[in-house]
């Protein structure tokens, strides 16, 4: 009698244990497949198809999943919105610019009649406004452009370090003002495949920015250097740094957080755009002691081949220059 219990004792715990470890693979299962669902739609943006039984999990799985179908709506609306915007932004700076050469051939005409001194000094003052207002409508309408993947990049073979030399050129009479100076460390010749004129663009941008978020009297420092197949550009400066709440925002056009001085959230944008046009990635963040840090990272030409639309590149900061 008790041979026959202990026997009925020992099935019943068998079936207990097999029945919870059952239980336990189903829900370890069930949350496998809830995880891949997200990450799924995380990388992917689409559902997948796989269904569950009935039950706590199969209800979780139904949130997700007008989770996720809501998600998708936002972002085609965003998506619309940002597409209608651009083409608001385009006309608007067409009317504008259209505008602004009859008002530059009123000037010139004024000017060719023979003023006074006093009227040319305010004719020549009103000329300077005029082409600091078409810089900035054609900043705005290059903006929309490079956001709407309408311009083609001509890609040719540059020499790296001689762009950004030029492009320290062009941006030095604004860091005088400040008395702020560049130092550079850079191998004497890199060569990589890009658009000189929109290369250009990006890194004068770069550069005005840490001109005008540096302290006078301070530096901007470059450090050039080829790793892993890639040209990497850090430009560091030495000012109150980027705050932890917008880093992941300081690249979206129109942009202008508490650390923004003056401009419209354009520059920054822009060479977001270029540089990922170029197949290359641009990041940023805050130095260990003072101020912040942006890295360009863009493919170097193997031999004489130009780049082709599917080749990208890496997006890791070397240590060494916090």
């Amino acid at each position: 009698m008790l041979n026959i219990f202990l026997l009925i004792l020992f099935f019943g715990c068998l079936f207990l244990f097999l029945h919870t470890y059952y239980e336990n693979w189903k829900i370890k299962k069930n949350l496998k497949l809830l995880t891949e669902e997200v990450n799924n739609f995380l990388l992917y943006p689409t559902p997948t198809d796989f269904s569950l039984e009935e039950g706590l999990f199969y209800n979780l799985l139904l949130e997700i999943r007008a989770l996720e179908k809501q998600l998708l709506q936002e972002k085609e609306i965003q998506a619309q919105r940002e597409t209608e915007m651009a083409h608001f932004i385009e006309n608007m700076a067409h009317q504008m610019k259209t505008a602004i050469t009859a008002l530059q051939i009123r000037l010139d005409l004024v000017e060719s009649h023979f003023p006074t001194d006093f009227e040319i000094h305010d004719i020549q003052k009103a000329q300077k406004y005029v082409e600091q207002l078409s810089y900035e409508i054609d900043m705005l309408l290059k903006s929309s452009q490079l956001a709407e993947n309408k311009i083609t990049m001509q890609m040719e073979k540059l020499d790296f370090h001689k762009l950004i030399s030029i492009c320290i050129e062009h941006v030095t009479i604004f860091a005088e003002k400040k008395n702020v100076t560049f130092k550079i460390e850079c191998p004497s010749s890199l060569s990589l495949s890009g658009d000189y004129f929109w290369l250009s663009q990006a890194i004068e941008n770069l550069l005005k920015n840490a001109v005008e978020h540096t302290k006078e009297n301070t530096s901007i420092s470059l450090i050039l250097k080829e790793e892993n197949g890639n040209a990497r550009l850090s430009i560091r400066d030495y000012g109150n740094g980027l705050p932890p709440q917008e880093l992941s925002k300081i690249f979206r056009r129109f942009y202008r957080g508490s650390f923004s001085k003056t401009g419209y959230g354009i520059g920054l944008s822009m060479a977001w755009d270029i540089i990922h046009a170029h197949h290359g990635t641009l990041t940023a963040g805050n130095c260990n002691d003072t101020g912040a840090w942006f890295l360009i990272s863009l493919p170097l030409l193997c031999d004489s081949r130009i780049y082709s639309d599917k080749e990208t590149s890496s997006n890791n900061f070397p240590s060494s220059i916090l």
